[in-house]
């Protein structure tokens, strides 16, 4: 039976790897860049987790009671907890990906994939897994307010800065949002999780996509958010009201984007 601290011991192939054998029935694609498993039910919600850590070099995990010491934690435990999740629900699909922290480079390739896109363009619309601390979400487009008012019932809404669902819904239009899974002190060298928050927002969300998904229409005002005078060829989201376009050489920001067009066209 895999655990929480089993999965932030393995590298990030044999996470992907793992993933895919799990779900062998229904997997669609495993590549080095994101493993995306089919939806069980013709209406379904897209699980979103990746598999990358920000320190690659392996540091002992340890397991103290209720909290686990690792760097990987971040997004280890999202994983763990959208397999869970995939496992028990009949109306979900799931995606896990590679180089989200380096640019979201693996949802990239996915999104630009004919048979995950399909899959992708399918959905209800996109829950990730992948935000620090406990029962708060956060959105990097303007959603639906109705899908909003869904989570508001058991999470609180925070602000983020960048996750793979802000490349996906950028290419895609499709709404989502990341919630909280129970991990902290992400990027350095004192990560944790607390495993009884992860699993707490495991039966939540088993509770809210018990029933069948309403699907949400696609966003219409997708802004570009990436910070290309500053992190050329990457990407930088933020929060809707937290917007950098009033930052930089604006100007001459546009017309880069005029003429080069969007990042992920390059």
């Amino acid at each position: 039976m895999m655990t929480m601290k089993n999965m932030i011991e393995m590298d990030t192939i044999e996470v992907l790897a793992f993933v895919a054998d799990t779900f062998k029935s229904t997997l669609v694609k495993l590549t080095e860049d994101y493993v995306a498993v089919a939806p069980k039910h013709h209406k379904y919600v897209l699980l979103v987790a990746h598999a990358d850590v920000f320190h690659t070099s392996k540091r002992k995990v340890e397991e103290h009671g209720d909290i686990i010491f690792a760097s990987g934690c971040d997004d280890r435990i999202g994983v763990y907890a959208v397999m869970e999740l995939h496992k028990a629900l009949r109306h979900t699909a799931l995606l896990v990906t590679n180089y989200e922290e380096v640019g979201g480079l693996g949802a990239m390739m996915a999104c630009h994939d004919p048979e995950v896109r399909r899959i992708i363009n399918n959905c209800c619309y996109i829950i990730e897994l992948d935000r620090r601390g406990f029962l708060s979400y956060v959105t990097y487009h303007d959603i639906p307010w109705e899908l909003e008012k869904l989570y508001r019932k058991k999470f609180s809404r925070a602000v983020g800065t960048f996750s793979d669902i802000a490349v996906i819904t950028d290419i895609t239009k499709r709404p989502s949002l990341n919630i909280s899974i129970g991990f902290y002190g992400e990027h350095t060298q004192y990560e944790y999780a607390i495993k009884s928050q992860t699993v707490t927002t495991i039966n939540i969300l088993k509770e809210v996509l018990s029933n069948e998904p309403k699907r949400f229409k696609d966003i219409k005002n997708i802004r570009d958010r990436y910070r290309r005078d500053v992190f050329p060829r990457n990407y930088w989201g933020g929060h809707s009201s937290l917007r950098h376009d009033g930052e930089g050489p604006k100007n001459k920001r546009k017309d880069k984007v005029k003429k080069e067009g969007r990042w992920w066209e390059w």
